[in-house]
């Protein structure tokens, strides 16, 4: 998903703060999403994954079942959950709470 797109689907329904062409800022009262796409080990941007870095689980859960929703994603979360994304964005909405740092 390219970062024009995550900022089309995202303006929608967030604050966007100024993150340069590389990368996609969610800036809203208690947190911040920083969207990117990785580097590979040879420099070059690797579009077809996206990285989040964030200080809010709340917020970042919110930017997941935004660009998420779909089951030809795949969510991988480093804390050792690994679903499509349409199965991460149900797991968010049913289990109100759920800590996704815990393994």
């Amino acid at each position: 998903m390219s970062l024009d797109l995550v900022r089309a689907r995202l303006a929608l329904v967030c604050h966007l703060a100024n993150g340069g062409p590389d990368r996609v800022v969610v800036d809203e009262a208690g947190g911040r999403v920083y969207i990117y796409h990785p580097a590979s080990a040879s420099g070059e941007r690797c579009v077809s994954q996206l990285f989040l870095d964030y200080s809010s689980d709340d917020l970042a859960k919110k930017v997941v079942q935004i660009l998420a929703d779909d089951p030809d994603l795949v969510v991988e979360n480093d804390f050792g959950t690994t679903l499509s994304g349409d199965q991460f964005v149900a797991r968010i909405r049913s289990q109100n709470g759920w800590n996704w740092r815990i393994i």
